[in-house]
């Protein structure tokens, strides 16, 4: 548990410039098991005009949110909002880039997830996985945080 907090608490800690909220709180919210506070706190700053104006930082919100809604084993909601993002990722930033493979990283999350219950969601994990990682050979914005969550899912997409 204490693995997926401490990505969590950077990757909130790149948001929090621009998004306006504090990433210590979101973390001491996440600990105690605040799921819903974080959510309607993302989902306030989500709403606000610096994430709005900022097509990665809209699809980084976007995705924190629904890996909180994952958390909670929302899964349906989670891949609502990662579809989300990963269209905003390649609108802005093209099909091939670096940031649209963050954004499939995020669906081999969603894949790895059904796959324990549909072993059609395992052949798309692998599939997606590996796209995502070629494109994270590309130059673009992307966090380091952000590398490992992708070579996160790719290892379980492969592991399942």
């Amino acid at each position: 548990m204490l693995r997926p907090v401490i990505l969590l608490f950077f990757f909130l800690q790149a948001l929090s410039h621009a998004a306006q909220f504090d990433p210590h709180t979101e973390l001491r919210a996440i600990v105690s098991g605040d799921a819903e506070g974080v959510i309607e706190r993302l989902s306030h700053a989500l709403n606000s005009a610096a994430v709005q104006a900022d097509p990665l930082l809209h699809a980084r919100t976007l995705e924190m949110l629904g890996e909180q809604h994952y958390r909670l084993s929302d899964i349906g909601e989670a891949d609502v909002l990662w579809k989300r993002a990963l269209q905003l990722r390649i609108r802005n930033f093209g099909e091939n880039s670096a940031e649209a493979g963050i954004g499939l990283a995020w669906q081999v999350r969603y894949h790895n997830y059904m796959s324990a219950g549909q072993l059609d969601h395992q052949e798309k994990a692998e599939e997606l996985a590996r796209r995502s990682i070629s494109l994270l050979e590309l130059k673009g914005d992307v966090l380091p945080i952000e590398k490992v969550i992708a070579q996160r899912e790719r290892a379980y997409a492969f592991k399942v």
